[in-house]
């Protein structure tokens, strides 16, 4: 792959929230995962985990128990749930490294569902705690897990120029760039 295609990817992946009925093969899950393995992370500590979810019982009471992006979660074909595992950092100051780990092994799968042709949108996991123990109990997740991120997933039900269109502004490079120090 050229720089330019990989380029094109990060420029034309956009949140997808509709999708068909069309059943994700296991095959193209399992490649999403190892995009995410593949991911940098602090001293290759892998402290993420997935739960992928296709059937709807499972996929509705997350959906439902979810805030902040529960309709869009409750529809998809496939969600990811993101958990991640925090007794491999030890001290306070790596706190925010298991965030920093997370996210990118998130970037990585959403870009790879782009080049295999599925829609995908990344959710921030936010219930009360009420759902919260509903979902962990129903999906076994042990006490030392957190889940903190949805990916709701499947193949776009919406048009081609819909999910990429016209490439939106960005602000010049020369505004988000200092060399050595900043200077407004």
């Amino acid at each position: 792959m050229k720089s330019s295609d990989l380029f094109e990817v990060m420029r034309n992946r956009r949140s997808v929230r509709q999708w068909t009925a069309r059943d994700v093969p296991d095959e193209l899950i399992k490649q999403l995962v190892d995009a995410a393995r593949w991911a940098p992370c602090s001293h290759n500590r892998n402290s993420w985990r997935f739960i992928i979810l296709k059937d709807k019982k499972s996929r509705e009471l997350v959906g439902e128990g979810v805030m902040g992006g529960a309709g869009v979660a409750k529809n998809a074909p496939v969600l990811i749930v993101v958990v991640m595992d925090p007794r491999s950092y030890r001290v306070p100051e790596e706190e925010g490294m298991i965030w920093l780990d997370t996210g990118i092994a998130v970037q990585n799968i959403l870009l790879m569902a782009h080049q295999l042709g599925l829609g995908a949108c990344p959710l921030f996991w936010k219930t009360t705690e009420e759902n919260e123990q509903l979902i962990r109990t129903h999906l076994n997740f042990p006490p030392y897990l957190s889940p903190r991120f949805l990916i709701a997933l499947g193949y776009p039900d919406v048009p081609i120029w819909m999910i990429t269109p016209n490439l939106r502004a960005r602000r010049p490079i020369e505004d988000i760039v200092k060399y050595e120090r900043f200077m407004p």
